[in-house]
């Protein structure tokens, strides 16, 4: 009987010495790509005199610019940039990679730069590898923008530089607070020029979610590649045990790689696997950042729950959430939002069964000779999963009622 449900995630195999994060896959992907990193590098470095365009320069030589190569980008099959008065091709170029690899390159708020006179706290530019979570605020950060570009579009009959110049003056005709909402806008639509969208021929969101689709089949490979079956599914067998405590445990899975044998009922996958029929997926949450439901949005199929149900098989979940589970564990997961569906789910079968404890493991890990205590951060991140996920009926936080019941607990796996 298995009464200890394991859920994990990225952390679990970072805890086996996989080099599994998002980080890594970009940097590898950047490696043999100094092209890239250089367009990038010099496109960054001309932010400042895009969004400092006074009403003098506004029709002045970064107007006539940067008009001139959307126009290019909008008639040709080559798609350019221009770095230093050279044309670089960015045509055939991922999105998703241009863009990650520009959030990469910016400043974190806690530095002396003042690039932006309005700071937006609410963002930290030191989680951009948290792929999930900035392909959501990429999305909501650019939607009125790529609906008003549809608008004109479809409101009279328009050139490439009418087109162009009407691009021009949507995304710089800003208020004199350059916000990083603003700045993330604008680089949206400007890297989906640069990678090929035609906005006269395709859907942007169609044209998206192709460049998102190629960018999770590159991911599939590099994981692939980096994952030796035989080693793998040894020491991962090893670590689950131990975590979980037996060898008799439920398991869901929120990583892409597989230890166990893919058809046990009682393990599964969320985000599909790394087989010949699998398609690791990036899904956004299902609540946007105003907390609303975002199944009206015109970029409802980046949901994972959407994403999800498209990948999904006949397979009978009552099998892994089955009463007889007494112990659910989670570690090396983020606890992000865009799982809290997720665990909603999860926690909501079980809450009302005082038998059931809610056991949060991590580890601290070193990195570059420095170690990181995870405890304070694990706190945070229960605190925040258990504060959102809703409250009882009566009022009474959810977080309140396990803690005085004794069935949360934060516990240090170390082995």
């Amino acid at each position: 009987m298995n009464n200890k449900l394991l859920i994990i995630g990225n952390g679990f195999d970072l805890h086996l010495g996989l080099k599994s994060s998002f980080g890594d896959f970009l940097s590898e992907k950047l490696k043999n790509n100094t092209n890239l990193d250089k367009i990038i590098e010099q496109h960054y470095n001309e932010i400042p005199e895009s969004f400092n365009v006074d009403a003098n320069s506004m029709h002045g030589k970064h107007r006539e610019k940067t008009i001139k190569n959307l126009e290019t980008m909008l008639d040709t099959t080559n798609s350019v940039i221009s770095t230093n008065d050279e044309l670089i091709t960015l045509n055939g170029k991922n999105f998703w990679t241009t863009y990650m690899t520009f959030l990469s390159k910016f400043p974190d708020f806690d530095d002396d730069n003042e690039l932006f006179r309005n700071k937006n706290n609410t963002v930290r530019l030191q989680n951009w590898s948290d792929v999930e979570f900035q392909i959501q605020y990429a999305l909501e950060s650019s939607e009125n923008i790529f609906k008003k570009i549809r608008q004109e579009i479809k409101k009279s009959k328009k050139t490439n530089k009418s087109l162009a110049i009407y691009i021009y003056d949507l995304l710089f005709n800003i208020s004199n607070a350059v916000t990083y909402h603003s700045v993330i806008a604008y680089n949206v639509v400007f890297f989906a020029l640069c990678s090929g969208w035609k906005p006269f021929d395709d859907e942007i969101y169609d044209f998206l979610f192709k460049e998102l689709y190629k960018f999770e089949k590159d991911f599939k490979i590099y994981l692939q590649t980096i994952i030796h079956n035989s080693i793998y599914f040894y020491n991962a067998n090893r670590l689950a045990e131990s975590i979980a405590e037996t060898k008799n445990y439920s398991l869901i899975n929120f990583n892409y790689s597989s230890f166990y044998d893919t058809f046990d009922s009682k393990k599964r996958n969320i985000h599909s696997n790394l087989g010949n029929d699998g398609h690791p997926i990036f899904g956004i949450s299902s609540i946007d950042k105003n907390q609303k439901p975002i199944f009206n949005k015109p970029y409802y199929k980046f949901s994972k729950t959407y994403r999800i149900m498209s990948l999904a098989k006949a397979t009978n979940s009552k099998e892994i959430l089955d009463d007889y589970i007494d112990e659910i564990i989670f570690y090396g997961h983020s606890l992000s939002k865009a799982d809290y569906l997720y665990f909603k789910t999860i926690i909501n079968r079980y809450v009302n069964n005082k038998n059931v404890i809610f056991t949060f493991k991590y580890s601290d890990y070193r990195r570059n000779n420095k170690l990181y205590k995870m405890e304070n951060y694990q706190i945070e991140k229960v605190y925040n999963l258990f504060n959102n996920i809703g409250f009882q009926d009566n009022d009474n936080s959810l977080l309140q009622q396990l803690l005085l019941e004794q069935r949360i607990r934060i516990e240090k796996f170390t082995r």
